[in-house]
């Protein structure tokens, strides 16, 4: 066994005893973790989606217990610290995002990969070191009005489906719309559709790698750069009036319970004067019910491949491109992808 895998048991298991022996955070709350309209909803599911509409116009050392509270305490292996509070006030003090790995007691072998392979890796240190890092137990419990609740089950995090892995919350500009919010979640699962295991290098680089946006959009692209024949549609610049655009037609579908282009001939020529060059291009999916929002976004993106003229636009390369999805009361998640300029 290596020394980080020595590393790793350890912590693990002292990471768990703490968390079942002390208060963690009396000052980690809902003020942080607003999450708007209640949309992530936690719904476990796995079916394969094969939905589309016709494109339009396309085409460490062993961690040990401190003596002082207030000690900001790191592992053994690369950036993490071990500490949440600490490490929330050096995100919010730094204005780097805040990175969470929540280790599991399910999956332990994904974990242990993840720890022992992947973060050791060189090329996952730049991006690790752009990011607050600390390392939680499942279990860890903070205070939320006067009650101990676990981090990991409050309403925010229900994209991690209450499964060990990786969170990310915005700390990098008060001024953000996503400030305080979770922007990204990876549980550590087994993979649905074309995904490589969630745990290894490639998809860990990729979640760390992907653009400032809404926890929705930005799964979105996680998936579309996750897709094994490398789409380009992403490689562009993110439009704001392309992600604008997105997200009310998502919204829309998801109001009307119906996947669609509604109103394109409309909104087509009001894009078009605001980004000008090429015409814009709208693909859009739909998922299968109750699926989480990870695996209805895979879902999306392999409906799109099943399709000649979708699969066009969104393999190509574009200025300007914009990915959203957004859910509806009958439990279904409606992606829209737009692109131009």
């Amino acid at each position: 066994m290596s020394e980080a895998e020595r590393c790793f048991d350890l912590q693990a298991r002292t990471l768990i005893s703490e968390s079942l022996n002390r208060d963690h955070d009396s000052g980690a709350g809902r003020d942080l973790f607003a999450f708007p309209n209640g949309l992530l909803r936690w719904a476990p599911g796995l079916m394969l989606v094969f939905s589309f509409v016709l494109p339009v116009l396309a085409a460490e050392k062993p961690l040990v217990k401190s003596q002082n509270p207030t000690a900001v305490k790191h592992d053994a292996v690369g950036l993490w610290r071990t500490d949440y509070r600490h490490a929330k006030s050096q995100a919010i003090i730094t204005k780097k995002n805040l990175l969470i790995h929540f280790v599991g007691i399910s999956e332990k072998s994904r974990h242990r990969r993840f720890v022992t392979d992947t973060c050791c890796r060189p090329e996952l240190r730049p991006l690790l070191e752009r990011f607050v890092c600390v390392r939680l137990p499942y279990s860890y419990t903070v205070s939320v009005d006067g009650q101990k609740q676990v981090l990991l089950q409050l309403p925010d995090f229900e994209v991690m489906q209450r499964q060990g892995g990786l969170a990310v919350i915005d700390f990098s500009c008060p001024d953000s719309s996503t400030y305080g919010q979770v922007i990204g979640g990876l549980p550590f699962i087994e993979p649905s559709y074309y995904a490589a295991p969630f745990e290894s290098p490639t998809s860990v680089s990729t979640f760390l790698g992907l653009p400032s946006g809404v926890l929705a959009e930005r799964m979105m692209v996680y998936a579309i750069r996750m897709h094994p024949e490398s789409p380009q549609s992403t490689s562009g610049v993110s439009s704001p009036i392309l992600r604008k655009a997105a997200s009310n037609h998502s919204q829309r579908q998801a109001l009307l319970g119906r996947q669609g282009h509604q109103q394109w001939q409309s909104r087509f020529q009001q894009i078009w004067k605001q980004i000008g060059g090429k015409p814009p291009v709208e693909v859009c999916a739909e998922s299968w019910p109750d699926e989480p929002l990870v695996t209805a976004c895979l879902g999306c993106v392999h409906a799109w491949r099943q399709s000649v003229g979708h699969w066009q636009s969104v393999s190509g390369e574009h200025p300007f491109y914009a990915y959203s999805i957004h859910r509806g009361s009958n439990r279904i998640w409606y992606a829209t992808g737009i692109f131009g300029g």
